[in-house]
């Protein structure tokens, strides 16, 4: 079977152990008996790039600081951006970063060390550290987006945060929103956002971006895609520039319908369509052998016909007037949502929040 034409390839469980152990990480051990050398990971890595000539590839060890061997292949594939919990970005490691052509870190950051403490359960001096860290990574040049988890703890520190990713230069606020995957489902139920909760936040941000220029704003679509006020056309070209410059588009649809992006585990050899989701059998889309070379790749299980006709709840088409460019948001989102609260066939569910419907809501 081809390749996709503009597949986007993660590549997952590579790299040494991250320094953290979050209690909102959705990340989960492939449980692998057997688990390759470092060299045996990046000879997998290569094969994988190897097999999928002009896709835009991104490693994704668990935390780039314990990993830093990677930075070589990383720079090979033409990788330019990085996640890290931040702790470890120590001058040595930023120098080492930016000698590798990387552009942009991702840092997480809570508005205060309370926050942090509850899903990272770091002390007083690593949350000072991070943000001295971050403050280092801006003079040295590289660009910081802040990734931010919301959730009914943190709803009500937004100004507190966007006013210290102000003062240290952070470019970006890429907001995600905590999912019931992964160690995130041993969390209390009640901190989930509804979409009460969303509404607040927007409404929040939009008066914060009215006094402030800086820093902007971004909702990952876990948050459900931001269409507001746009017309069909405009959301078709925001859709095809996405896909040509890399995973932006991930913004904007989801990348596991039709199979525009995949997951590749270099210890088990399975493929995903779902990074968020890859535990998760429906979301399954093959597997490499690595002993024979063999590539093997399952139809798209998220197709536009099928979603078009089976979705439910607020991405029903009769419910959404974006309903054909956007089938359902975040279809690993809606299925974890779905699933947490015992719906019966989750991966046709419709997202139970999105931006577009909150903001139409709010008026603005």
């Amino acid at each position: 079977m081809d390749t996709p034409k503009f597949a986007n390839i993660d590549l997952l469980d590579i790299g040494n152990s991250c320094n953290l152990d979050c209690r909102q990480c959705f990340y989960v051990s492939p449980g692998a008996r057997f688990f390759p050398s470092i060299g045996e990971q990046l000879d997998r890595a290569k094969a994988v790039v190897e097999k999928f000539p002009g896709s835009s590839l991104f490693l994704y060890p668990k935390e780039i600081c314990t990993s830093l061997f990677l930075l070589d292949m990383i720079q090979a594939v033409g990788q330019h951006s990085v996640l890290s919990n931040g702790i470890l970005l120590s001058d040595r490691v930023v120098e080492k970063l930016a000698a590798h052509g990387i552009e942009e870190v991702k840092v997480t950051l809570y508005a205060s060390y309370k926050e942090q403490k509850i899903f990272y359960g770091i002390t007083e001096e690593q949350y000072r550290q991070i943000i001295e860290n971050i403050a280092r990574c801006t003079r040295r040049g590289l660009r910081v987006i802040v990734n931010s988890t919301l959730s009914k703890i943190t709803k009500y520190s937004l100004h507190r945060l966007a006013n210290l990713c102000r003062d240290l230069e952070v470019e970006r606020i890429e907001f995600l929103r905590l999912m019931p995957l992964g160690k995130a489902k041993n969390l209390d139920r009640t901190i989930f956002l509804d979409e009460a909760d969303m509404i607040k936040i927007i409404g929040i941000i939009e008066e914060y971006k009215l006094r402030h220029a800086t820093p902007r704003f971004r909702y990952y679509l876990n948050c459900g895609p931001d269409f507001h006020r746009k017309t069909p056309e405009e959301i078709r070209r925001k859709i095809a520039k996405g896909r040509s410059i890399g995973n932006a588009q991930h913004f904007y649809l989801c990348p596991a319908i039709n199979r525009d992006y995949l997951c590749v585990s270099l210890v088990t050899g399975k493929i995903s369509g779902c990074l968020f989701a890859k535990i998760e059998p429906i979301f399954d889309q093959g597997s490499i052998d690595f002993t024979t070379g063999q590539l093997k790749l399952e139809p798209p299980v998220l197709r536009h016909k099928i979603l078009s006709e089976k979705l439910r709840g607020n991405c029903r088409a009769g419910n959404c007037k974006y309903h054909k460019q956007c089938l359902g948001g975040c279809r690993s989102t809606a299925f974890a949502v779905a699933k947490f609260a015992n719906e019966k066939n989750p991966l046709y569910a419709g997202m139970d929040i999105c931006v577009t419907k909150c903001k139409e809501k709010l008026g603005l």
